[in-house]
């Protein structure tokens, strides 16, 4: 699992928030909310935004998140794997 679908998955586990209400907060599906939570896909940069501004994560931590899994996907992609 990404590390961004990670943090994703536990606040939303934390604060009893569903993936739909997250969705409506933000203005996209919830089975857009659910492949970020599933870490098969990773949210735009404009939705990272969105995400900061719906929750108490901060962007910082998100960009950061985001972008490690972009590495992590690009070392994947290197190694064949």
């Amino acid at each position: 699992m990404s590390n961004l679908a990670k943090m994703l998955k536990n606040y939303l586990e934390f604060y009893h928030i569903s993936q739909e209400k997250l969705a409506k907060t933000i203005g996209v599906s919830q089975v857009i909310v659910g492949a970020w939570c599933n870490g098969n896909r990773i949210p735009s940069g404009e939705n990272i935004i969105k995400l900061s501004l719906a929750t108490d994560l901060k962007e910082e931590e998100l960009i950061k998140a985001y972008f490690d899994d972009i590495k992590e996907q690009l070392s994947k992609t290197e190694t064949g794997e």
